[in-house]
C-alpha cells in the first residue's frame, strides 16, 4: 500500500492514478469512514438517536463524489441534552481514529497551514492534463503560492502525511456573545512582529498568522454550536464557505477550502431566524436533522449506563472499589420513566436526559459514600427529588409539574409497585418450592376443616376464616357465583381420602383460591418484613427464597431485591 514512497506532488499524482484513497474530498473521505465503520464503532457514545445518526450517514454518503449534499450545511436541530454536541464530538473523535488506518490515509501539503489537499496545489490547466477530476475553484493558498515560486513548480513540493486533530482538520467554535465575535477569529490577523520581515507589506503570507478556525477546519470538520447565534457577517461567511466553497480575505484573493460544517441550535432559535427570515439563502442550503427528547424509558437507561461504567471505571480507579450493581430494574422502570413521561408528547421540552445523569450520579456516590454495594430505590429517589430542587430555580412550572409529590410522579410510583407485584406473585410466587409448599398446607388444612366441619364439631376463628376466604375467593374467580357452597363441600367431604392423596395444584377449582390465600399471606409477611418485625423461622425461609428468586428475575443483585421487597411491603 502507498505510504513511505510518496514525498512529493509529483510522487503523489503519479501513485494518485491507481489508489482511490488520495483522490477523496472531504466528504468523499468521511462517507468511506462510514463504510469503513459500524455506527456503533462512529457513536460510541450514543445509545438512542437511531433515526439521526442515519439521516448523518447518509448526508455524507450523499455528499460524497461531489454529491451536492456536500453543499449543504448539516444543522443539528433540537432541544439542550439530546445528542448533538455528543454526536460532533463522536464524528470527530472517529476522525482521529480513522486517519490512523490504512484506508484512511491522506496527505497534504508540507508547511502548508491550510494543509491544503495536494491536488489544490495544481491550476486547472494542470489537472486537466492530468485527467484529475477535483475542484474546478480550487488553487494554491497565499502560503503554497510562494513555495511554487521557491520549488520552481509543483512537481518537487514536499506532501505529508496527514492527520486529523484539533487544529488540524477540526474546528470548534461556540457562539456565545456578538460583541465579541469578530471575522478575524476564523480567518487569522495580521502579525505585526512579522510586518518589517515581509518588507512592511500586510498582503505578504508571511505577514499573516493564518490562525483562523476557517482554515484549521479545511479538509475536516467544522463544529458550530448555537450558529444562529453568531454575527450576520459570519453567516454571509458562512453561506459563501458552504456555496462555494470559498474563504474571503480582505488582502488575499478568495481561497478553496473544502469544510464539512456541521451547525447545532435549538427550536426557539431556530424558529426565531425562520420568522425574521433574514438567513433564508442559508437555510436553504442546509440539511436539517431534527432531535428529539427520548420518549422511550428503556433508550433513556441506556444512555445513563453509559455514565454509569465510567463511573464505575475511575471508582475502581481510584479507590480500588466501587458500586457493583446500578438497580437497573429501578433505573429504568421508575426514574427513566418519570423523566420521559416530562417530555410527553411531542419530546421538544420537558426534563434533559442531563437531569436523569445528575441523579444517577448523585444517587451513585451517596452509595459510594455509605460503602453499599448497589444503587436504592430511597437512593434513586432522594436524588430525583434534590436534582429537581435545582430545575425549580430554571422552570418552577415543570419542576412542581414533575416533583416526587406530583400526581404523576405517584402515578408512576404505583406502575412500579403494580409491575414489582406481579413479578412477585405471579412469577416468582406461582412456581416457588416454599409457595407450593405453603399452598399444598393450607389445602390440607381447608380439607381438616370441611373434616371437622361434617363431623358436627365446633370450628375455630382461624377454621372460620379460612372457610370464609375459599369461598370468597371462589366467588370471585368464577364467572357464575357458586349458589349452594354446602353442596360444593359435599363434594369434597364424600371424595376426602382421595383429595388428600392429590396436590393442590391438580384441583382446578382450588387451585386459584389457594393461590390467593397463600399470596394474602405472603402480603403480611412483606409488610412485617417491610417493617424490620421479627419474623418466624418458615417465614425467613419464605424470604430469603423470594429475594434470591426475584434478584434473579430484575436482573439485579440480593441486595437491590432486598430493598425493592421491603418496598413492596410498605406500599401493600
Amino acid at each position: 500500500m502507498v505510504t513511505q514512497d510518496i514525498r512529493t506532488l509529483g510522487d503523489y499524482v503519479e501513485k494518485a492514478r491507481n489508489d482511490s484513497r488520495l483522490k477523496r474530498t472531504t466528504h468523499s473521505y468521511i462517507a468511506d469512514m462510514f463504510q469503513h465503520y459500524s455506527p456503533l464503532e462512529i457513536f460510541p457514545n450514543l445509545r438512542a438517536n437511531k433515526r439521526q445518526v442515519g439521516l448523518v450517514s447518509q448526508y455524507f454518503l450523499g455528499s460524497a463524489n461531489f454529491g451536492s449534499l456536500a453543499e449543504r450545511l448539516l444543522l443539528l436541530l433540537g432541544p439542550q441534552g439530546v445528542g448533538k454536541t455528543t454526536l460532533c464530538n463522536d464524528l470527530k473523535q472517529s476522525l482521529v481514529t480513522y486517519c490512523k488506518t490504512d484506508q484512511g490515509l491522506a496527505y497534504a501539503v508540507a508547511g502548508c497551514p491550510f494543509h491544503q489537499h495536494p491536488f489544490d496545489v495544481l491550476g486547472a490547466e494542470d489537472r486537466g492534463k492530468h485527467g484529475l477530476v477535483w475542484h474546478q475553484e480550487a488553487g494554491p493558498c497565499p502560503v503554497c503560492e510562494k513555495s511554487l515560486e521557491q520549488y520552481g513548480g509543483w512537481e518537487q513540493m514536499p506532501v505529508t502525511r496527514f492527520y486529523y486533530g484539533p487544529r488540524s482538520g477540526i474546528a470548534d467554535h461556540t457562539a456565545v456573545d456578538q460583541r465579541r465575535e469578530d471575522i478575524t477569529e476564523f480567518l487569522g490577523d495580521v502579525d505585526y512582529s512579522m510586518v518589517l520581515k515581509a518588507k512592511g507589506s500586510k498582503s505578504n503570507p508571511e505577514a499573516y498568522d493564518w490562525a483562523g478556525k476557517f482554515v484549521w477546519a479545511n479538509r475536516g470538520i467544522l463544529d458550530w454550536d448555537e450558529i444562529l447565534k453568531s454575527r450576520r457577517q459570519l453567516m454571509t461567511s458562512l453561506l459563501m464557505l458552504t456555496q462555494s466553497k470559498a474563504i474571503a480575505y480582505p488582502k488575499f484573493p478568495k481561497l478553496h477550502a473544502d469544510i464539512a460544517i456541521i451547525g447545532a441550535t435549538n427550536y426557539g432559535e431556530y424558529d426565531l431566524a425562520l420568522k425574521d427570515n433574514v438567513l433564508e439563502p442559508l437555510f436553504g442550503r442546509a440539511f436539517v436533522v431534527g432531535f428529539r427528547y427520548i420518549l422511550d424509558a428503556k433508550e433513556e437507561a441506556e444512555i445513563t449506563k453509559l455514565r454509569a461504567r465510567q463511573m464505575q471505571q475511575y471508582s475502581k480507579f481510584k479507590d480500588d472499589k466501587s458500586v457493583l450493581c446500578i438497580n437497573e430494574a429501578v433505573l429504568r422502570e421508575y426514574l427513566a420513566k418519570l423523566i420521559v413521561n416530562s417530555r410527553m408528547p411531542e419530546g421538544e421540552s420537558g426534563l434533559s436526559p442531563r437531569v436523569t445523569l445528575d441523579i444517577f450520579s448523585n444517587a451513585y456516590m451517596n452509595a459510594t459514600r455509605k460503602n453499599a454495594p448497589c444503587i436504592s430505590f430511597d437512593q434513586y429517589r432522594d436524588s430525583y427529588e434534590f436534582v429537581l430542587s435545582s430545575e425549580l430555580h430554571k422552570n418552577k412550572d415543570l419542576a412542581d409539574k414533575f416533583s416526587i409529590d406530583s400526581k404523576l410522579a405517584q402515578q408512576v410510583t404505583k406502575e412500579f409497585f403494580d409491575q414489582l407485584w406481579k413479578t412477585v406473585a405471579e412469577k416468582i410466587c406461582a412456581t416457588s418450592d416454599e409457595f407450593k409448599r405453603m399452598g399444598q398446607n393450607k389445602y390440607i388444612e381447608y380439607l381438616s376443616v370441611l373434616e371437622r366441619q361434617s363431623r358436627g364439631e365446633e370450628l375455630s376463628q382461624r377454621d372460620k376464616e379460612l372457610s370464609a376466604a375459599v369461598a370468597h375467593y371462589l366467588n370471585t374467580e368464577s364467572q357464575k357465583q357458586i349458589q349452594d357452597q354446602e353442596a360444593f363441600e359435599r363434594i369434597f367431604i364424600v371424595r376426602l381420602d382421595e383429595y388428600k392423596k392429590q396436590h393442590y395444584t391438580q384441583i382446578e377449582r382450588l387451585r386459584g383460591p389457594i393461590n390467593n390465600i397463600v399470596s394474602s399471606n405472603i402480603r403480611t409477611i412483606l409488610k412485617n418484613y417491610s417493617y424490620n418485625e421479627e419474623l418466624h423461622d418458615k417465614d425467613r425461609v419464605l424470604v430469603n427464597e423470594l429475594t434470591s428468586a426475584f434478584g434473579q428475575a430484575i436482573s439485579g443483585c440480593r441486595h437491590c431485591a432486598d430493598g425493592l421487597l421491603r418496598f413492596i411491603g410498605e406500599n401493600l
